[in-house]
């Protein structure tokens, strides 16, 4: 009787204790129940506060409120630390939801938008110059040339560097006006600008980083080309080398024009054991610089400098100026007359075939000289072939038939790429040069590999 009393008494213990038990769980599944029903209440009726409020959560808030983590226990959570920790994923969310779209955005190839004759098309502009701009279509190769008249609109995503008139500026073209006007917005700003003044038109460096396209927006004024030929030739009986190099540099901005050109050519030969032979070893250089009175006139002044070692001219300098005429039609099709006066200095070096010693010269000269150059384009085979010409004669003003220096040049040049062309140059040399078995002039006719710019 008395096992079964104890047996009755640890029945009703242990049975407590689980009513206990079971109590406390449905208390604390109700609480959360009763949390998660307010939080939902808060979202359906506007309680949860927008990004920027939560961005300004108080200080005492966050104090009072503990950390949910992945040791908190249930019972140290309150309903305002799960609403807390809602709100914080919710502002995580929508930042990666903004980082993805502007990734996509950048993702997303930028077009520029022009109107020709009532159709639209879509691509980017490759030039833009005072006379037409080419436009690169998105869905073929090759550009298409437009002419202005025929532009009805023009809007660009991609944005520009534009030098216009001594001025530049950066932004992106929001339309044309009277075939004739670009509108250019640049950030609250927008600007017109006259066609006929634009100087130079380049993809900006946020556009386009590149070392060639940051060279381009540095030195915007500048243009020109780099001619390089080399030549290594072995026989049997002899070993040649020649080396050819030329530039042309010319920098317009306003009404100010410089130009620079410079050829040199070496060439030595080696025939058994006999000494080397010096056949080339000379140098052509010219500065110019102008500035213009109007759409036609202007004023230079102008250097040249040359030696030629195996026609035994030491040094030869000839300073000039005058008034020149220019007469355009593009900014690739021109002739320009000048006439002038100057001076010629030139030392010569002794010729012992000739029997002649070194000496110097000196004079007095007047200058007359023809510049040209004219663009093919749109061929039916290459794209475009430039010609190009150069005369220049600077007699003595006293004893016209022993002082004298002439030279002309006739250059064509075959674009290969963007930067690359093929170009071959024919040159004749006349002056005054004493030396009998060298006489006084020489023709040459180089082939070049050029480098643009």
């Amino acid at each position: 009787m008395r096992i079964v009393f104890i047996f009755m008494i640890l029945f009703l213990t242990i049975h407590a204790q689980t009513d206990q038990t079971t109590s406390d769980v449905a208390v604390d599944t109700n609480e959360t129940l009763h949390a998660l029903e307010q939080y939902n209440t808060a979202v359906t009726t506007g309680v949860l506060q927008s990004e920027n409020e939560d961005a300004n959560v108080s200080a005492t808030d966050s104090n009072s409120s503990a950390i949910i983590g992945s040791k908190t226990k249930l019972d140290d959570v309150s309903n305002m630390d799960i609403v807390k920790a809602q709100r914080k994923q919710r502002k995580i969310e929508r930042a990666q939801e903004k980082v993805e779209e502007a990734s996509l955005e950048n993702k997303r190839s930028k077009v520029d938008t022009i109107i020709v004759k009532g159709s639209v098309l879509q691509g980017q502009i490759t030039v833009l110059t005072s006379e037409y701009l080419s436009f690169r279509l998105i869905y073929g190769e090759g550009s298409i040339r437009i002419q202005y008249s025929d532009v009805e609109s023009l809007q660009t995503e991609h944005e520009y560097h534009i030098y216009f008139d001594g001025k530049e500026t950066i932004g992106n073209i929001t339309g044309i006006k009277d075939h004739a006007f670009l509108k250019i917005q640049h950030g609250d700003v927008e600007e017109l600008i006259t066609i006929a003044k634009i100087d130079r038109f380049i993809i900006s460096e946020k556009e386009d980083n590149s070392f060639e396209n940051r060279m381009r927006n540095q030195f915007a004024y500048w243009s020109g080309n780099f001619d390089v030929g080399i030549e290594y030739e072995t026989q049997k009986a002899y070993n040649k080398r020649k080396l050819k190099v030329g530039g042309h540099t010319e920098r317009k901005k306003t009404i100010y024009r410089t130009v620079f050109d410079v050829t040199y050519s070496y060439e030595a030969t080696t025939t058994g054991d006999t000494p080397e032979q010096l056949n080339k070893h000379e140098l052509y250089s010219f500065l110019e610089q102008d500035i213009s009175l109007s759409a036609n006139d202007l004023l230079f002044g102008e250097v040249g400098y040359d030696f030629d070692v195996p026609r035994y001219v030491d040094n030869r300098i000839y300073p000039a100026i005058g008034y020149g005429y220019r007469i355009t039609s593009s900014k690739k099709r021109w002739v320009q007359f000048k006439l002038g006066g100057g001076f010629v200095y030139e030392s010569f070096l002794a010729d012992p075939d000739s029997n002649t010693t070194g000496s110097k010269n000196q004079y007095a000269a007047g200058l007359f000289a023809i510049d040209a150059e004219y663009k093919f384009e749109d061929l039916a085979i290459l794209n475009s072939i430039l010609l190009g010409g150069h005369f220049f004669y600077m007699p003595g003003i006293k004893d016209l038939k022993e002082n004298w220096l002439l030279r002309y040049t006739i250059s064509m040049s075959i674009p290969l790429s963007k930067t690359l062309a093929l170009k071959a140059v024919g040159r004749t040399v006349t002056d005054d040069n004493p030396s009998d078995s060298i006489g006084n002039n020489k023709t040459t006719f180089d082939l070049y590999l050029s480098l643009r710019y």
